[in-house]
């Protein structure tokens, strides 16, 4: 799934994609500083540590936050159940994927010497168990690279300005 990123006056952004069930999604950001856009930067992380089930894993499975509107498409009559159900089935998924975002974040702009052994530590506190370490290494390498990718680009671009990242289309759900 492909999402745009347009850059807003006050430096926020508004991203908007179309979810796998054809429900067109508008996403504005709450930040107007940093390095990198907010949002952008969730979706980079998130994809490189695979949390299939942080904000943008959640958002195009159907959840609907504070700063999500649904702007095109048919939602389903339980739309609002549905995404109260899956926001309540993945909180361990998103809480840790607000940690990791910060951690990561935080080494971007030089704060945290010790990316691996700081997101160790941020997993520790989860109930989900963390991956390998090599894994963590790399999965840290991508995004910081990802990241620094995007923040020269965002250097760049101007006001009304847009840029796309892919995220990963969900896995079709299991028939039991």
């Amino acid at each position: 799934m492909e999402v745009q990123f347009t850059r807003r006056p006050d430096n926020g952004t508004v991203a908007e994609f179309t979810r796998a069930d054809g429900v067109r999604v508008r996403v504005d950001s709450y930040d107007r500083t940093g390095l990198v856009p907010h949002d952008a930067s969730h979706l980079l992380i998130e994809r490189a540590f695979r949390l299939a089930h942080g904000f943008w894993g959640c958002v195009s499975d159907g959840a609907v936050f504070a700063t999500v509107e649904i702007v095109a498409g048919r939602t389903k009559y339980d739309h609002r159940a549905r995404s109260a159900a899956l926001v309540k089935e993945h909180s361990a998924e998103l809480g840790l994927a607000e940690r990791v975002v910060g951690t990561v974040l935080n080494a971007l702009a030089g704060e945290q010497p010790n990316l691996v052994r700081d997101l160790t530590s941020t997993w520790a506190i989860s109930s989900l168990p963390p991956p390998p370490r090599d894994m963590l290494a790399a999965a840290a390498e991508t995004a910081l690279a990802d990241l620094r990718d995007l923040q020269r680009r965002w250097a760049c671009l101007p006001t009304g300005g847009t840029f796309a990242l892919d995220w990963p289309a969900p896995r079709p759900a299991r028939r039991r």
